[in-house]
């Protein structure tokens, strides 16, 4: 989830940047979940660990702990060649989709 009292305070409460910010993160990720998955099943590792060390920068910054965390893992795995279990693909999903929701909600 994300933290808004960090984004806030590294937005300096700039309600319309941080509104701005996360309709450029929804217009740039908010196929995450499908883009991460497809990657994963085509076993396109160095796409795959592109999207995922993106992803992470931006939610790290967003104050998200949870999902930064998984996706640090992932990120480590396909690094290192080592392909990521279906189960945590699915739970960053779900992670994701959550946020996404989380955004709309908030850009709402």
């Amino acid at each position: 989830m994300i933290n808004f009292d960090v984004l806030n305070e590294f937005m300096d409460n700039d309600q319309e940047l941080i509104n701005d910010i996360l309709e450029i993160f929804m217009a740039e990720h908010s196929n995450a979940h499908t883009e991460i998955t497809t990657l994963y099943q085509q076993q396109d590792w160095d796409e795959l660990f592109i999207k995922l060390h993106s992803l992470k920068g931006i939610l790290a910054s967003f104050g998200e702990e949870q999902a930064v965390e998984l996706l640090q893992k992932l990120e480590q795995q396909v690094h290192n060649k080592i392909e990521p279990a279906d189960t945590d693909i699915e739970q960053l999903g779900g992670q994701i989709e959550t946020i996404i929701k989380q955004i709309t909600d908030y850009i709402n």
